[in-house]
């Protein structure tokens, strides 16, 4: 996994993207011209504390690099997660890896 930290990238992922709503996921997804997932995430301090945005950034990106490791998606991919309803400690890598793989079919 690539973590994209270019601030042109984020805009133009954003502006050009397409917005697709998981369950917990907002994901802005844009075809790219390399053979990996260029991804970054984003938390909100709406959901919860500092730990549980951690826990979530953590989650997120682990199951972005093992959907990586099975396929190579050529995508920019700006994962936003949503408004935590104090249910986030349940939260498991493989409940983020359906809704990814529910993302990355919907592209």
């Amino acid at each position: 996994m690539y973590l994209d930290k270019e601030k042109i990238n984020f805009d133009d992922t954003f502006k050009y993207g397409k917005k697709i709503v998981g369950k917990y996921l907002i994901a802005y997804v844009r075809e790219n011209n390399s053979n990996y997932i260029k991804s970054g995430v984003i938390t909100s301090k709406k959901v919860g504390n500092a730990v549980e945005r951690n826990r979530i950034k953590r989650i997120v990106r682990e199951a972005v690099i093992n959907i990586n490791k099975n396929e190579n998606y050529n995508i920019d991919l700006i994962l936003i997660s949503k408004h935590s309803n104090g249910n986030n400690n349940s939260l498991k890598t493989i409940d983020m890896i359906k809704d990814i793989n529910y993302i990355l079919r919907r592209r």
